[in-house]
């Protein structure tokens, strides 16, 4: 009696559901046209692709419920829970929307039995992509789906243009502690390694399946993680794992986390300047690779192996030595101890610090990390920048940027090189360091202000990339700004002394400029810039440090020194 109370309550609740998926595709409920009516079974049609989710035809568990429920006399008509079809405006056919389990259920009973040549079902007259709709979103509600199959569902909404944040609520609300898992299955290429493998692991042991389970989710992961990555990347990436990746040995990733650190320094390295490398391999075997510092750190690591192994060796023949010196009457007890003594104290030594490299292992990894920590970019490419940014001394930064990359010029403590639509600026000395510290905490603070954007910076401010102007002319300066650049710095300088309240540095400007000047956004902010910041007043009278962008907008380019930073270096600072 409790399961019939139970079964009851199931099928109204999946009904008032109905009702509401109805309501939601913009269907008034109750609807019509959607009576229930007992329709040929010969009269109803599939439509696969367009209306389930599931990579089979329908559930053989459903169907044999039915049909034990027919043999054991268990089954009423009246209380079946009717089929969904839709009325295809075009020709007036019907197809099934939900029930597709039910459906064959009838259909192989009708072959012995006329009473199930018809099945009771509601039919709707909607537009194609409302019974698209209806149907994914009403199959929910039937035998449960496969976690591929409620993967595909999510691949289509995002394909119908639903945003992300509306389906990860979807997918917790839906699927609940699984919400992340599937959305994650979504990201993958239908045709894909990782889900070629979970389907022909059906029949395989749960050891492997899960095994399997858990490699195509970090997969999709990655998928949402990097969205420039494609379905060859995909492949690469499960197949890795699936081959010797995934797993609990030294060299394997267990921990997901650690996975994607390491995944995100390989897709960085195949990233320049905003721009993934689609073509190109992520050779995630190499890769599993090593950082600058994690080759020192293995590079330590081995020549601490063999400082153990020799110590070790030496210990075991010194003391064999002492052993037979003692039983041969040529030495005294005191003397092989000590001799015993003194080798198994350089052995410890050598494990000690074997000991103390393992537990820092940790620092050199992000060492590594955060070497590749830009702004903007988030990570250098594995050319020349990466090199450049990776060398530890400000030497040997100044000697590979001389040798690599083209000179554009040089002030007082940086020198400037072009780079392809980018321009790097090398520090020569601690101030230069302190300029590109200034600088690119300037940008980030002010982006609102016409300034040259600031794209990327080594972890040590040796460096920093920003963005290429085009030198400006009088006759493009004053196309601009509407005045020419004499009159722009008289107004400039005067507002200044205003603001201040100091004397006039020029002549009274002529009205119509001023009006001009008062009226240009570009003008303003420079002269915002100067009266509320400690900018050094040099780098904004120059003409040299003014330049325009692809869009045609005048952008302050040099803005990395303060009057209070110039002061102090004149004292004696920055040495």
């Amino acid at each position: 009696m409790a399961d019939k109370i139970t079964l009851a309550k199931a099928k109204a609740a999946a009904q008032k559901q109905r009702i509401r998926i109805l309501a939601m595709s913009g269907i008034d409920t109750p609807p019509q046209n959607v009576g229930v009516s007992m329709v040929p079974i010969e009269s109803i049609f599939t439509d696969k692709a367009l209306f389930q989710n599931r990579e089979a035809d329908f559930s053989e568990e459903s169907v044999g419920r039915i049909l034990r429920a027919v043999e054991n006399g268990s089954f009423r008509m009246e209380v079946f829970d009717p089929v969904l079809l839709w009325k295809k405006p075009a020709d007036g056919r019907l197809y099934i929307l939900s029930g597709h389990s039910r459906t064959e259920a009838f259909r192989r009973l009708a072959k012995s039995d006329k009473r199930f040549k018809s099945i009771p079902a509601k039919t709707i007259s909607v537009a194609e992509n409302e019974a698209k709709k209806i149907a994914r979103e009403s199959n929910t509600l039937s035998t449960r789906e496969s976690d591929l199959e409620r993967g595909a569902y999510y691949r289509n909404l995002r394909k119908e243009g639903t945003e992300e944040k509306e389906l990860i609520a979807l997918s917790r609300q839906n699927e609940g502690k699984n919400g992340i898992h599937i959305l994650n299955l979504s990201y993958l290429s239908p045709r894909g390694y990782a889900v070629g493998r979970l389907k022909s692991l059906d029949e395989a042991g749960e050891g492997q399946k899960t095994n399997m389970a858990i490699i195509a989710d970090w997969t999709g992961q990655a998928r949402r993680t990097f969205p420039p990555l494609t379905d060859e990347h995909e492949n690469e990436i499960s197949e890795y794992l699936f081959l010797g990746g995934y797993g609990t040995k030294p060299h394997q990733f267990s921990s997901r986390q650690k996975f994607m650190d390491r995944l995100r320094v390989v897709v960085l390295r195949a990233t320049e300047f905003g721009q993934f490398r689609h073509d190109k391999p992520l050779n995630l075997k190499n890769a599993a690779a090593t950082g600058t510092q994690e080759a020192q750190f293995n590079a330590r690591y081995n020549a601490l192996l063999k400082e153990v192994a020799d110590a070790e060796l030496t210990f075991k023949e010194k003391s064999l030595y002492a052993f037979t010196q003692l039983r041969e009457g040529k030495t005294t007890q005191e003397r092989a101890d000590a001799l015993v003594a003194q080798y198994g104290a350089s052995w410890s030594a050598a494990k000690l610090k074997l000991n103390a490299l393992v537990a820092d292992r940790d620092k050199y990894l992000q060492s590594d990390k955060a070497q590749t920590q830009l702004f903007g970019l988030s990570g250098t490419n594995n050319g020349l920048l990466a090199q450049l940014a990776a060398l530890p001394a400000l030497a040997e930064k100044l000697r590979f940027a001389k040798a690599n990359f083209k000179r554009k010029g040089e002030g007082s403590s940086r020198i400037v090189y072009t780079y392809g639509q980018y321009v790097i600026k090398l520090a020569k000395d601690r101030f230069g360091v302190a300029s590109n510290r200034y600088e690119y905490g300037f940008y980030k603070e002010n982006p609102h202000y016409p300034l040259a954007k600031v794209v990327a910076r080594s972890r040590d401010f040796h460096l920093i990339v920003s963005q290429a102007l085009k030198p400006v002319t009088p006759a493009m300066f004053k196309k601009a700004v509407g005045v020419r650049w004499q009159d722009f710095m008289q107004w400039h300088e005067n507002s200044f002394m205003l603001a201040k309240g100091k004397f006039f540095m020029f002549p009274a400007i002529d009205p119509a400029i001023d009006g001009r000047l008062s009226q240009s956004e570009f003008a303003q902010k420079i002269l915002r810039i100067a009266i509320k910041t400690d900018l050094a007043r040099g780098d904004l009278a120059r003409s040299t440090s003014y330049g325009l962008d692809k869009e045609g907008v005048l952008r302050l380019l040099d803005y990395g020194s303060t009057n209070a930073m110039i002061r102090s270096r004149k004292s004696g600072g920055y040495k």
